[in-house]
């Protein structure tokens, strides 16, 4: 009989390890732009980077500047997003 850990095994056991991190963990670090876009958001409805720097620049999106980087705890981020009133577009024409 084989006394090793299959895959499945040591990855569950892995995943409760105090070297692994968590989604939660990764919330609550600071993180640059391009990894808040892979937390936050589904790969088919992220925002570009560009957006992403506006909205920091517009100080809609919390974030800690340190010389030229910035950086953003995604729990807060989300928390942010959240409290936003989404805008409405301009009305089509013809409709009033």
């Amino acid at each position: 009989m084989n006394n090793k850990p299959d895959n499945v095994t040591s990855a569950v056991t892995d995943v409760g390890s105090a070297t692994t991190p968590t989604l939660f963990d990764l919330l609550d670090q600071f993180v640059d732009a391009p990894t808040l876009r892979t937390l936050l958001w589904a790969p088919g409805c992220r925002p570009s980077l560009k957006w992403i720097r506006k909205e920091t620049n517009n100080g809609n999106i919390p974030h800690f500047r340190r010389d030229k980087r910035v950086w953003y705890q995604p729990r807060a981020v989300r928390a942010a997003m959240l409290l936003v009133k989404p805008r409405r577009g301009p009305k089509p024409k013809g409709v009033h």
